[in-house]
């Protein structure tokens, strides 16, 4: 995390993959990499990890919406919507 707030991307990305090698059932670990992911523009590799972290813990509301977001980013809109919507229904 502080690579991330100091915006040390790459550091940052490193960090999260090592921690997801170390316990590959952590949710949080794929969320955090997917916002990382996002955030340097990786979009499909970002929705690989935000879905990731959906198929380990589906009540993870920020997943979601990183994954709509992220989805939004590529033009499929209505999936993104769909993807935002889940939570709620």
């Amino acid at each position: 995390m502080r690579f991330y707030d100091r915006n040390e991307l790459e550091r940052a990305r490193a960090d999260y993959t090592a921690a997801i090698q170390l316990d590959s059932k952590n949710a949080e670990a794929f969320h955090n990499r997917g916002d990382l992911l996002l955030r340097m523009g990786l979009i499909e590799a970002a929705i690989s990890d935000y879905t990731d972290a959906l198929a380990l813990n589906n009540q993870l509301a920020s997943a979601y919406n990183g994954r709509g977001n992220a989805l939004r980013e590529t033009g499929q809109v209505d999936r993104a919507i769909e993807t935002v919507d889940k939570p709620m229904q």
